[in-house]
């Protein structure tokens, strides 16, 4: 069992932030995610308390749907962590997950090696595919779990081989749902997108956040 306060928070440089939490609750990101750790720290600029969730992503059972995967998977997370946690504790815990799907509805996850993840770009150039982010919200005290999920439609322009292997060599798909970071290196694969842009990152954070402030475990930042 972990005491709630016992990880450091991870602070945020933001002098101003928009956001502050109730008193006496901790922010618990169940993610190692750094894409999802800036995004928090970024648009929120409150303290986040990061305890990844030890629980390891399971393979895609046939036909299972996108959906399903990244709400059962999120949930396990969150669940992982919120154990490791006192139950008399106030926190919101946030476990997600996030993968791409292609339009046929085969779920791509991290690539294995780097002809994993250039086979995967070779499947998703010129093309429009989805990227599905479910995120759990586990409240300790009083108890409650809820999971959202987004999926947001992607379309990538066509580029040659030699551009998919040149990007492959930077390692950047290497740790990456779908083999790209919308985020970084592999920005200029994207020709349109439909829908939230934060949900291709890692994290719905428009739903999340007016999950959030709708019941009060988010609150306006007073001018300091």
């Amino acid at each position: 069992m972990v005491n709630a306060f016992s990880p450091t928070p991870q602070t945020t440089s933001n002098m101003h932030p928009i956001f502050t939490l109730p008193p006496d609750v901790t922010l618990v990101l169940a993610s190692a995610s750094p894409r999802r750790k800036a995004l928090l720290e970024a648009s929120w600029g409150v303290a986040l308390t990061i305890l990844p969730s030890p629980v390891d992503e399971p393979k895609p059972s046939m036909a299972e749907s996108a959906e399903h995967y990244t709400r059962q998977t999120s949930a396990q997370k969150a669940m992982a962590t919120a154990q490791r946690l006192s139950k008399t504790s106030r926190c919101i815990i946030l476990g997600a997950d996030t993968v791409v799907h292609t339009q046929n509805g085969t779920i791509l996850g991290k690539p294995v090696d780097c002809d994993d993840a250039l086979a995967m770009l070779q499947s998703l150039i010129g093309t429009w595919h989805s990227v599905t982010t479910s995120v759990t919200i586990i409240l300790q005290n009083p108890p409650s779990t809820t999971t959202l999920t987004q999926t947001t439609r992607v379309h990538f322009g066509t580029f040659s081989s030699d551009v998919l292997k040149a990007y492959v060599n930077t390692l950047e798909p290497m740790d990456k749902a779908g083999a790209y970071a919308i985020q970084g290196k592999g920005a200029f694969l994207l020709k349109e997108i439909e829908g939230s842009w934060t949900n291709v990152v890692g994290l719905p954070l428009e739903m999340l956040t007016q999950w959030l402030c709708e019941r009060n475990l988010l609150l306006p930042a007073r001018p300091q």
